[in-house]
């Protein structure tokens, strides 16, 4: 039935999203000229779409209008990744975007000049340190840099392009590089277009190296975190085999090893000025904009941005690979297999475009030849495809994990079946179709979606695309036949491939990059730059907050057998979303769970579990189920045209589904596999000992029923659960393009009884209180300890959430943070900490302080006293607390909570008890709160309270550290943590 989309997709932008975005596109190119006087590109007769300015400079610039909310999301890209790495210097493209958060000349500094002669000998050093011939040579010459390094740091602003953009009511402040690109990514509220304009434009227009050797400790924790995933060794497997000769396969974006412990500023500053100009940039706009006056503002800040007349790229190009080759990689974790083939990259369009039909036709979660001949018929534990977009060369990956006695092997064997079925065209003729009308529905999905908007335009940019190649990319995916896709695959499916085994085992080839020693920097948090208080200190005209009114923003009528039905319309797209909240969860019936995942691959009395699939992806149509502790919610999505036919299939599955026996003793065989491998990963573990802390050792993670429990749990006594749901109270949820008074009738339909049941969710767990100081740690084989120290605080209170936000703010928003300042910035301890106080779900549940560090296994004495010590001393400056302040008032007024967000906001608030959108109590508090009543809730709540910490790491390397000081130690085996 694959009505649940339980796997995840790893289809990336640049395939998929590039066609749903394209097939917008159904005019011709024009050039035009808006009223002052600038050039732009657009689609004629659709410029809604967006324009194409070019500056003199060759600074590419890409926006988008979406009135929606008060808002713009922005790109900076530079159009060179870790492809261009010198051999001597790689992963220097990825350090370098880490740099351009350190600021300049301008920015980050309170003296420069004084700063300056520090600087300059400090990347004197780092070249005579790489030239350095042996490793006392190599310290010695570190030793100077950390001393230097200290004296330098005085006169820093630490991470004052943080705390610039937060004054502005920045979001999402981040960015990432990979082969062919570096991408600075940003969302701000519209009024603050200008002021963001003129920080950004200052922060590229120079690079200073400061807090250099802090923030490298900080890449050697990222490098450490790659060398604890086995699919990075897969990766980096098949990357070196399909990619010879390529920087593909020659480099990878984090870097190797000795190139990160002998680093040069020298080639980092020459990489900037070589690559960092107009004509390898673009910025990229989608949101509350006005063309006319924001292409002005452009002009007037980056018009005079520097080129580079002189700037060529090399053109690489892989070694054929025609031959099948084989290797086996080891590591700790979940065993799989992975088959990948070559294709062009997202340079050739009509690549990209067959493929990305291709992927859409082997998987999509519901009638994919994967989804319907391998998973349906439960024939692997798990298969994903894997689409690895470059400009170059696109990587085509299945990853399938094997069944419990089940060989690799014969996996792969699978996977190559399934390839041929490809070549063959052993598939549904309507499947071609199905898709397409799958991509309308994604097109309506990313009309007004900003982060769809800004990615189809860097794509665009980066590949070297001008507007009338969407056009090209449109017609040609709506031509495709299944003779093309047969075609198609013949050509690029032979014995071309690379298969990698990942076997569990010791993976000798990992390598830790150990701490160099370093004095701890004395960061003046306070310190600003001259420009910094200036643009600062700039006024611009607040946006005023929207908050939710329920009673106007939804309209609710009740169905004859009083269940309420509660409508908001959707005036924007086609789009419809039908959501059934039933009264009946996991605390009501321990099974229902098992039930539920069960019939995922259960067809009814009339369809089978295949033709159920292919119905729900012809119509392009979603149903998912959610549970929680209270509720099953059943969403029906898709577009208004296919409503009746989704209600009808809907029925079809809760009236009419059908059990089968064999697919159950699968299905547990599968399940019991599956709970075995999720043991293997950390993260859950994490969380497990969480709920292990706050609700004692039987709890909501571990309470699950046994494997022999499962495999005696009767099928047919499952389906009737099933059946059974909509015999208790629920309420009905629409959100479409249909006036409220068109739904009744179909609403009132076979799923609503005449008399429902009613039955309140027993509370089954108690929370713990926290009386004494402990540690609970758990054996992984990782070379970084996480750490995560739990407080309890008191029980949901409306008046407590404006306090939790500021902490929240203050100890885990961004480069400014307090956590990451002081243990990343100043003693380069990890390469994430931060802290929160994490709301509760449920008015009777409580707040918790969840304070978190990844570090180095011999520097978690250091990292857990630091953490410690911030979590027991008010650190926290007047300036701090104000900046805090104006960012969760500016995000609450640029917030607008809109369409079916609505009614989510409307149940979230209900299960807390509340009638009103608490923001509006929250904005008002904030705005009141003065710094000693914040330091007073501080020294309450925060400041030595007692805690309990989890460890999650290799056991020799825990136990090295002192940690009898902290609380006493507790051992929790894998069983205690599970329940299995």
């Amino acid at each position: 039935m694959l009505i649940k989309s339980k796997r995840f997709s790893w289809v990336l932008f640049g395939l998929i999203l590039n066609i749903f975005l394209f097939s917008l596109l159904r005019a011709d190119v024009e050039l035009k000229t808006d009223k002052n006087g600038y050039t732009y590109e657009t689609v004629k007769e659709n410029e809604n779409l967006g324009r194409l300015y070019t500056l003199p400079n060759g600074l590419k610039v890409y926006m988008a209008q979406n009135k929606l909310k008060p808002v713009i999301e922005t790109r900076i890209v530079v159009g060179t990744g870790s492809k261009y790495d010198p051999s001597d210097n790689t992963g220097l493209a990825h350090y370098l975007e880490h740099m351009m958060f350190k600021g300049n000349e301008i920015i980050g500094t309170v003296n420069w000049e004084a700063e300056k002669p520090y600087i300059e000998e400090i990347t004197n050093l780092y070249e005579e340190h790489k030239k350095a011939k042996t490793q006392k040579e190599k310290n010695a010459v570190y030793a100077r840099i950390d001393k230097l390094s200290y004296e330098a740091a005085k006169y820093a602003a630490p991470n004052e392009l943080d705390v610039i953009v937060k004054s502005i009511g920045g979001k999402k402040y981040n960015a990432f590089t990979n082969n062919d690109e570096t991408v600075y990514v940003l969302e701000i509220p519209s009024n603050e277009l200008e002021r963001w304009l003129e920080l950004e434009r200052t922060r590229f227009g120079g690079l200073v190296l400061r807090l250099f050797h802090t923030e490298l400790e900080t890449v050697y924790e990222e490098f450490n975190q790659n060398q604890d995933n086995d699919f990075f060794w897969v990766i980096n497997d098949i990357n070196k085999r399909l990619y010879s000769g390529h920087p593909y396969g020659e480099k990878t974006t984090i870097g190797r090893a000795e190139d990160l412990k002998n680093p040069s500023m020298t080639a980092i500053m020459d990489f900037y000025n070589k690559y960092y100009v107009a004509n390898n940039m673009a910025i990229i706009l989608s949101g509350d904009i006005d063309y006319d006056n924001t292409i002005k503002l452009l002009t007037k800040y980056w018009g005079d941005f520097r080129k580079n007349d002189k700037l060529e790229f090399k053109e690489y190009t892989a070694k054929d690979f025609t031959k099948i080759a084989v290797d086996t990689v080891e590591g700790r974790q979940t065993d799989f297999v992975a088959v990948a083939y070559r294709f062009d990259g997202e340079i050739n369009q009509s690549e990209s475009v067959k493929l990305g039909l291709l992927a859409e036709m082997i998987q999509n979660d519901k009638a994919g030849l994967i989804d319907l001949n391998v998973l349906q018929k439960q024939k692997v534990l798990s298969l994903e495809k894997v689409i690895l977009s470059s400009r170059d060369y696109t990587t085509f990956m299945l990853v399938g994990i094997p069944k419990a006695g089940q060989s690799l092997e014969d996996v792969k064997n699978i996977i190559l079946e399934e390839i041929n079925n490809l070549k063959t065209g052993n598939y549904n003729d309507d499947l071609i179709q199905s898709v397409k009308n799958n991509v309308e529905l994604g097109r309506e999905q990313a009309k007004d979606n900003n982060g769809y908007l800004v990615d189809r335009f860097k794509n665009l940019f980066i590949n070297n695309k001008n507007m009338d190649s969407m056009l090209a990319a449109e017609t040609e995916f709506d031509s495709l036949t299944k003779d093309d896709m047969v075609k198609f695959s013949n050509d690029r499916f032979k014995d071309n491939y690379v298969v990698v085994y990942k076997k569990t085992g010791e993976n000798k080839l990992k390598v830790s990059v150990e701490k160099p020693k370093i004095t701890p920097l004395d960061l003046n948090n306070a310190n600003r730059s001259e420009f910094a208080k200036e643009l600062m200190n700039e006024k611009t005209k607040n946006i005023s907050p929207k908050f939710l009114d329920f009673k106007k923003d939804m309209q609710s009528f009740k169905l004859p057998n009083k269940n309420d039905v509660y409508y908001i319309k959707n005036t924007t797209s086609d789009i419809f979303k039908l959501a059934y909240v039933i009264d009946r969860g996991s605390y009501n019936d321990r099974e229902l769970k098992i039930a539920l995942n069960y019939s995922d691959y259960l067809g009814t009395e009339n369809y089978t579990p295949e033709e159920f699939g292919e119905m729900l992806y012809k119509n392009a149509l979603n149903i998912s189920v959610d549970m929680n502790s209270e509720n099953v919610i059943i969403v029906l999505s898709g577009l208004d045209k296919s409503f009746e036919k989704g209600l009808e299939i809907l029925q079809d599955y809760v009236l009419n589904i059908k059990a089968d026996s064999e697919i159950y003793k699968n299905y547990t065989d599968d399940l019991i596999t599956g709970k075995n491998e999720v043991k293997k990963n950390k993260n859950v573990a994490i969380n497990g000992i969480s709920n292990y802390i706050m609700y004692g050792s039987k709890n909501p993670f571990n309470d699950v029923p046994s494997n022999e429990e499962i495999k005696n749990m009767d099928p047919d006594e499952l389906v009737k659960k099933i059946k059974d749901l909509f015999n208790y109270k629920h309420e009905v949820f629409y959100f479409g393009p249909r006036d409220i008074s068109t739904l009744k009738l179909p609403l009132n339909n076979n799923l609503e009884v005449k008399n429902p049941k009613t039955e309140k969710a027993p509370d089954k767990y108690k929370e713990q209180n926290i009386t004494e100081n402990k540690i609970y740690y758990a054996n992984y084989d990782s070379i970084q300890n996480d750490i995560m120290i739990l407080s309890k605080e008191g029980k949901f209170t409306l008046e407590m959430l404006p306090y939790s936000m500021l902490y929240s703010t203050l100890y885990s928003e961004g480069l400014s943070s307090i956590p990451f300042q002081r243990l990343r910035e100043g003693k380069a301890l990890a390469y994430s900490a931060y802290s929160y106080i994490k709301s509760p779900d449920k008015r009777d549940n409580s707040f918790y302080l969840i304070s978190y560090i990844g570090t180095q296994s011999d520097k978690t004495d250091d990292a857990i006293s630091s953490f410690k010590g911030l979590l027991d001393e008010f650190i926290v400056t007047e300036d701090q607390f104000i900046k805090a302040k104006e960012l969760i008032l500016k995000n609450i007024e640029n917030q607008r909570i809109i369409k079916d967000d609505i009614y989510q906001a409307y149940l979230g608030n209900r299960r807390l008890g509340l009638k009103d959108d608490p923001r509006k109590y929250v904005y008002n508090k904030v705005k009141s709160m003065t710094y000693g009543e914040f330091k007073v809730f501080f020294e309450e709540n925060i400041s030595n309270q007692k805690y309990n910490m989890i460890i999650i790491g290799k056991k020799e390397n825990i136990l090295k550290a002192d940690l009898e000081k902290y609380g006493t130690l507790k051992e929790l085996k894998l069983e205690e943590i599970f329940g299995y």
